[in-house]
């Protein structure tokens, strides 16, 4: 039975990041997104009830990527030298994990508490949620996008000087 024609699936960014400064001397140097991400996703029924079962199967998975910051562009590499590298560092993919939210209420949630960016600039992260359907096959399920995060360069060696 294919759920996805039977349930909407609809994501919330509910703790939103804020873009790290990026450090001029070390390009390596990881810089988290703090608070981590936190997404929330909503389960409704074919008329707009709200499912309270959360999703426990692990093959449903939710995928972080970066964009440019009108939400057109994938900027997920970047070229250094002769070759392309990622420019988010950490775990790019979440599984759901049952919690309380705020209000005590239980919900599905991902969260990508590694999650750091390499580069420079305005930007915003995009949320894919995906799971299987009954031909075996995967499908993007829901998408969201962050505001606008924005990082600034800062130069380590002058701040320990």
């Amino acid at each position: 039975m294919d759920r996805s024609n039977e349930l909407k699936y609809r994501l919330q960014v509910c703790q939103i990041p804020v873009m790290p400064a990026f450090d001029a001397v070390s390009d390596q140097c990881r810089r988290r997104f703090d608070p981590p991400p936190l997404v929330r996703l909503y389960i409704t029924d074919q008329h707009g009830i709200e499912k309270e079962a959360p999703l426990y199967d692990a093959s449903y998975v939710l995928h972080c990527s970066l964009w440019s910051d009108d939400g057109t562009k994938d900027r997920n590499l970047m070229l250094e030298g002769n070759r392309k590298t990622g420019v988010l560092i950490g775990s790019l993919v979440s599984s759901p994990k049952l919690q309380r939210d705020a209000k005590g209420k239980m919900g599905c949630f991902f969260s990508f508490p590694d999650l750091s960016c390499r580069v420079d600039g305005r930007y915003r992260l995009k949320f894919t949620f995906m799971g299987p359907t009954v031909d075996a096959q995967f499908a993007i399920l829901a998408e969201v996008m962050s505001n606008i995060l924005q990082s600034q360069k800062w130069d380590l060696s002058l701040a320990n000087a």
